[in-house]
């Protein structure tokens, strides 16, 4: 079963009002809900799911329960788990003078191991979601999300358009690569250094665990609630640690990349769009950063064509602008 909890909690962002505070008090509910409804084992029941979100106190009215389902869909937990026993064969050493010898049973050696596909949401999701943040300036995950959404409802719709995309889906899947082996890119990339808060919760997991708690969403909880307890002195003891322990890991051996000259460019029609109505609904009044979104990510969606080629010219224009003025 291929599942991705980012895609989950993706889509149920996009289809509600949720800020970020609540994004991260909803996060271990939703995987303890997700392990309690049985979306981990492979036995779904949303029964479960939603009674655990109930008794860990989630305030969300019946009106949410469609958008719950439709998220467990896009994030592939609705899909059953076929385990299949890798085949064992029995290799019997000679019988020796003393005695009879055991028979020895070995699992056979998986010669491969393949990467598991994106399910067609998954791969348009994260495809689209990519080329709306670079190639056309949405900074914005809400919109971005809300916009690839009814995308893809469409695509639903088109029996046509849904089988290209399974086949692009198809096209763009994982080659199997053997066991044992990594692509040069994994092989050769240099991990981040943590901080201090990752360096606490890999440590305080870690210790929980060999306490033998064994449930992921329990000892979540538990590093969370001590790292926001902790005082400025205390995090900053943990912020040390982190910074000796990047200092004793080894220097990364692949060649710096050429530092590239910054080349200014002017903004994309979005972009200039979005920060010229964020500006004027700030000067109105409209002091929530989720409402001025809302608002001109809806005005974008509804423009014209034309309208948006004028935006293009106008940023084209604030650019030149901006490139004549004398430096001070």
């Amino acid at each position: 079963m291929s599942t991705n909890f980012s895609i989950f909690l993706a889509h149920i962002v996009g289809a509600t009002d949720m800020n970020q505070a609540t994004q991260s008090a909803l996060r271990p509910i939703l995987q303890q809900s997700l392990k309690e409804g049985g979306y981990m084992s492979g036995k779904p029941n949303f029964e479960a799911f939603w009674a655990s979100l109930k008794k860990q106190g989630a305030d969300m009215g019946d009106d949410v329960m469609p958008i719950m389902r439709e998220a467990i869909k896009a994030g592939g937990y609705d899909k059953p788990v076929i385990t299949t026993p890798k085949p064992t064969v029995s290799l019997k050493a000679p019988a020796s003078s003393d005695s009879e010898q055991e028979p020895v049973t070995e699992p056979l050696a998986t010669a491969t191991k393949a990467k598991r596909a994106l399910t067609t949401w998954q791969y348009y999701s994260q495809k689209r979601n990519k080329e709306l943040e670079k190639e056309d300036g949405i900074t914005d995950h809400t919109v971005r999300g809300k916009i690839y959404k009814e995308e893809y409802a469409e695509i639903k719709a088109s029996p046509e358009k849904l089988a290209a995309l399974k086949a692009e889906a198809a096209l763009k899947a994982p080659a199997v690569v053997p066991e044992g082996t990594q692509s040069a890119t994994k092989a050769t990339k240099e991990k981040k250094p943590w901080n201090g808060h990752q360096l606490f919760v890999h440590e305080r997991n870690k210790e929980l665990k060999e306490e033998g708690m064994a449930d992921h969403g329990e000892r979540s909880k538990i590093y969370y609630a001590e790292w926001r307890a902790f005082t400025p002195a205390q995090q900053a003891e943990w912020k040390a640690k982190a910074a000796a322990r990047a200092q004793s890991l080894p220097t990364p051996t692949t060649p710096a990349k050429e530092a590239k000259e910054k080349v200014a460019k002017p903004k994309t029609n979005y972009q200039h769009f979005s920060h010229t109505r964020n500006e004027e609904l700030k000067m109105a009044g409209v002091t929530e950063h989720e409402k001025r979104t809302a608002t001109y990510g809806a005005e974008w969606k509804a423009m014209t064509e034309g309208g948006k080629k004028a935006w293009k010219q106008a940023a084209i224009d604030a650019f030149m602008a901006n490139q004549a003025m004398p430096v001070a």
